[in-house]
């Protein structure tokens, strides 16, 4: 059967699951698992030999965009339909892609050339990527919001775009439905200490070193700390540096389907993000699986996506003391029916409809 779609993003393998950015695309993957659609990922630096292989009814191609321009502006020729994964996927793209010819779905993901801005500290990039945005604006026929703070961002940036708007969340699909006798059996096992859990790795935009901060102010026998992350060493070699003891904490990496169990077992867990527009209409997936588990955020700034908006419970770094913070009673029953109706408003989605019209 011919592939009508063709998908510009890495295709989702067991070795890229922890990648953040893959779990919105396998997301969306298994939205389209009956279509058969074709993979494209880019790069201008990698990819010296062409890779090309067949899963069931999917194609995947990882191509360097100089030693094999015509076989991707080929698959960008015979496609209609084309969805992207963020502006970045579409750094080198966006000059072959006509409005005429293709029907472009854009994926945002985020506010590229504002993450540019702010992470990167690069005026170069950030100025591309603003560039490369406003001529993706005028190739577009959809673009996806994962938040609806996005959604307005964008409607107000480009006043003159007249192709649909849809929000989509980025929901990860290893959110585990609870068994209530292994979910409290859990919480037995860690009710005797304050439960705190950081799931994510180590970049600029998590304030890692706020966080090693906040520990080593809140260490308390009544408190223990478990961090999730890929990034071992670099926790590891930060809370010596501090002199911060390891006893009350474990530093470990998790498949995303294992993360469950440490979720449900912890009480609050911790989001340190700047109050900047990057993170005021991002859809942080650790953010949607604390929610789901009923863990109460740890936050520097509550301004994250829709969640202040929907009443999401958070307690503020600055409020957090280890001498007078109380283990809740149980889940925060708020933060797991906002996780919920997220879940339930991407399902009433019908994304494929959306994406092929």
């Amino acid at each position: 059967m011919e592939s009508k779609l063709l998908i510009l993003a890495p295709y989702p393998t067991p070795e890229n699951s922890k990648d953040g950015m893959i779990s919105r695309v396998k997301a969306i993957d298994t939205l389209l698992e009956n279509i058969p659609r074709t993979y494209l990922y880019v790069s201008l630096r990698n990819f010296k030999e062409s890779k090309n292989y067949k899963e069931g009814i999917v194609d995947v191609y990882s191509l360097n965009l100089l030693l094999q321009f015509g076989t991707i502006l080929k698959l960008i020729k015979e496609h209609k339909y084309i969805y992207s994964h963020s502006i970045y996927m579409l750094s080198f793209l966006w000059i072959l892609i006509s409005k005429k010819n293709n029907s472009l779905t854009l994926d945002l993901h985020g506010v590229v050339p504002e993450e540019e801005k702010y992470f990167n500290k690069s005026k170069i990039r950030a100025s591309y990527y603003k560039f490369t945005e406003s001529q993706v604006f005028k190739r577009l026929k959809n673009a996806i919001c994962v938040t609806d703070t996005m959604k307005i961002h964008y409607q107000q940036k480009y006043k003159w775009f007249k192709g649909d708007f849809l929000v989509y969340s980025i929901v990860p699909d290893n959110l585990h439905v609870q068994d209530p006798h292994t979910t409290n059996g859990i919480k037995e096992k860690n009710k005797d200490k304050i439960q705190v859990v950081y799931s994510g790795g180590a970049q600029a935009w998590q304030n890692v070193d706020l966080m090693i901060e906040f520990i080593k102010k809140n260490q308390s026998p009544r408190i223990h700390y478990t961090i999730l992350t890929g990034d071992k060493k670099t926790f590891e070699d930060k809370l010596m540096t501090n002199n911060i003891n390891l006893d009350s904490i474990t530093i470990t990496s998790r498949n995303p389907s294992d993360l469950w169990k440490d979720y449900i077992a912890a009480d609050y867990a911790l989001i340190l993000r700047d109050e900047n527009i990057v993170n005021k209409v991002a859809c942080p997936t650790k953010l949607i699986e604390y929610l789901y588990y009923g863990l109460v955020p740890i936050v520097l700034s509550e301004e994250i996506g829709d969640y202040k908006k929907m009443g999401y419970d958070f307690i503020k770094i600055n409020d957090f003391d280890k001498n007078t913070i109380e283990k809740p009673l149980g889940a925060s029953s708020n933060n797991i029916n906002i996780a919920k109706k997220i879940i339930e408003i991407n399902e009433s989605v019908d994304l494929r409809n959306f994406i092929l019209k």
